[in-house]
C-alpha cells in the first residue's frame, strides 16, 4: 500500500486524517472494494474481476462536510484512490476513483487523548445522498470548520439564517414545547438534566463582573469569591461546569442572567468536541480549556 502524501490539503482536521486515520480508511476502502467497486465507475473493473481489486494508493483530497453533535463528529472526506488489477500494473495506469468516505468520531473528554471512529459509507464523489435544501449529507448537528469550531456562514444574512435554524434545532432537541407556543425555557434544568452540565451561581468570578460566565471543558481549579461569605478561595470544578457570576442577576438583571446562561450552555453544546480534538492534536496549553464570556 502506498499512501501518497504529496501536497496534502490544508486544515487541522485534514492533518488529523492524514496522520491518524488514513490507514484505517484505506483498509475500509479495500474491504468495500470487492463488493462495491462495480458502482464506483472504475474503468476496466467488471463484476467478474471486482474481487481481485487491490487499493494501490490513496491520497486525501479534501474534507467536504464536518458536523458536530454532542461529543460526536460526523465527517465526509474525499480521497483520490488508485486500484491495481495485477501486481505488475503501474500506478499511473491503474483505474482510479474519487471516493467520499463518511464516518463519525466519538471524542472522549480532553486530557484522555482518546477517540473512537466508525466508518459508515463510501460513495463516488458527489453522489452520496443529499438533502433537498442544503445539498449536504443528512448529518445531525451544527456544521463546523476545520478547527471544529461552529461555522455560521460568511455574511450577516447567512449567519442570521443559520443561527435561527440552529436555535430551532437546539429547542427541538431539548425543549420542543417552546416551538409550539410561547413558553419559558427551563435553561438550568436543560443544562443539568439533559446536557450533562452543572451550573454554579454562588461565586463571583471577578471583582467588577468583568466576566459574566465561564464554561469548563476540563476539570480544573478556579480562584473565586464566595457570594455569601465574601471569602476568596480556590475550588476544583469538574468538567462540564458552567459558572455564572453571582452578581450578574443583581447588577444586570434576570434577562442578562438568562442570556449568559444560554450563551454558556451553547459553548458546552457546540465546543466540547473542538476542545477534545485540540488536546489529541497536542495543541493544548494552560488555560485553553475554558470559555469566558
Amino acid at each position: 500500500m502506498i499512501y501518497w502524501r504529496k501536497s496534502p490539503p490544508n486544515g487541522m482536521f485534514n492533518k488529523f486524517v492524514n496522520e491518524q486515520l488514513l490507514e484505517r480508511i484505506a483498509v475500509f476502502i479495500q474491504e468495500k472494494a470487492c463488493m462495491e467497486s462495480g458502482n464506483w465507475e472504475l474503468p476496466s473493473i467488471t463484476d467478474e474481476n471486482s474481487k481481485d481489486v487491490k487499493l494501490g494508493f490513496i491520497r486525501l483530497d479534501h474534507t467536504g462536510h464536518l458536523f458536530v453533535s454532542g461529543d460526536t463528529l460526523f465527517f465526509s472526506s474525499t480521497f483520490d484512490c488508485r486500484f491495481l488489477m495485477s501486481p505488475d500494473e503501474g500506478y499511473e495506469d491503474a483505474p482510479g476513483a474519487m471516493l467520499d468516505v463518511i464516518g463519525r468520531i466519538l471524542f472522549h473528554p480532553p486530557g484522555t487523548k482518546k477517540y473512537d471512529m466508525t466508518l459508515l459509507e463510501i460513495h463516488p464523489y458527489h453522489s452520496f445522498p443529499r438533502s433537498e435544501e442544503n445539498y449536504v449529507p443528512h448529518f445531525p448537528g451544527v456544521r463546523v470548520s476545520q478547527m471544529l469550531h461552529p461555522s455560521f456562514g460568511f455574511n450577516e444574512r447567512q449567519r442570521h439564517d443559520v443561527l435561527e435554524k440552529e436555535a430551532e434545532r437546539f429547542l427541538r432537541q431539548f425543549c420542543p414545547d417552546a416551538l409550539e407556543s410561547a413558553s419559558p425555557v427551563p435553561l438550568r434544568q436543560i443544562a443539568e438534566d439533559k446536557m450533562g452540565a452543572q451550573v454554579y451561581t454562588g461565586y463571583r468570578l471577578t471583582e467588577h463582573t468583568d466576566s459574566l460566565g465561564l464554561t469548563l471543558f476540563q476539570t480544573q481549579k478556579l480562584a473565586v469569591t464566595d457570594e455569601e461569605t465574601g471569602e476568596q478561595t480556590i475550588l476544583r470544578f469538574p468538567r462540564g461546569s458552567i459558572v455564572i457570576d453571582a452578581d450578574t442577576i443583581w447588577d444586570r438583571g434576570l434577562g442578562s442572567f438568562n442570556f449568559t446562561l444560554a450563551h454558556e450552555m451553547y459553548h458546552w453544546y457546540a465546543h466540547r468536541v473542538h476542545m477534545a480534538f485540540m488536546d489529541i492534536m497536542m495543541l493544548r496549553s494552560k488555560g485553553k480549556f475554558s470559555k469566558k464570556c
